[in-house]
């Protein structure tokens, strides 16, 4: 599956079991275990992170989008969650 098809807006995702995570800083430290891979996470992607961990049944793209865009009105929301999803992505 290539990440375009990975993203998208309307499909149900939820955190793979193998993905732990820590905050440090207000920042989120994400592991994957099984390939030892760590991602360090700005504020802003923290922030959508931690939105993600309060959708404990699966979330989609598309509703953390519109909670975004609902506070911060920046057109570039859109954009900008959709790259750090791919981002995720890759902690498959």
């Amino acid at each position: 599956m290539d990440h375009q098809e990975a993203t998208k807006p309307k499909t149900t995702y939820k955190i793979n079991k193998n993905i732990f995570y820590e905050v440090i800083d207000n920042n989120y430290i994400i592991l994957d275990i099984f390939s030892g891979e760590y991602y360090e996470l700005s504020e802003s992607a923290s922030m959508i992170w931690k939105e993600v961990l309060q959708h404990n049944s699966g979330f989609t793209i598309e509703d953390i989008t519109n909670n975004f865009q609902a506070m911060f009105k920046e057109p570039s929301v859109k954009e900008d969650i959709q790259e750090l999803f791919k981002e995720f992505y890759k902690l498959k």
